[in-house]
């Protein structure tokens, strides 16, 4: 397979990736019952890691440490969005399964939040 299509297979898979994301934010947005995923990630990170990871995030970003949290999750997403790309040209079926398996954890992370 050449480069070229390694790279715009890789691309299609971190956008999809991209827009999936995008769509659940605005739908978080315009409807107030629809929680943000990426946030609820976030919150259900924060609440689940040890407490000196806690601890060296705070000492390291101070006051930022959420929203590169935050930006960390939506950058994991898009690589392995790229990584799922590259290889479901051939083998479709791990697209599916990974799409699924985000689902479960967004829709995990989102149900833990006693506010949704």
């Amino acid at each position: 397979m050449k480069s070229s299509t390694r790279l715009r297979d890789s691309l299609s898979g971190a956008l999809a990736a991209g827009l999936a994301l995008g769509a659940t934010e605005l739908l978080a947005g315009l409807i107030a019952s629809v929680p943000s995923l990426v946030e609820n990630l976030g919150n259900w990170v924060i609440d689940n890691v040890p407490q000196s990871v806690k601890d060296w995030a705070i000492a390291t970003f101070g006051t930022a440490d959420k929203p590169i949290l935050l930006v960390s999750i939506i950058a994991v997403t898009l690589v392995i969005g790229g990584a799922v790309g590259l290889v479901s040209r051939t083998r479709f079926w791990i697209a599916v399964v990974v799409f699924l398996v985000f689902g479960v954890i967004a829709a995990a992370a989102a149900s833990a939040d006693p506010d949704v």
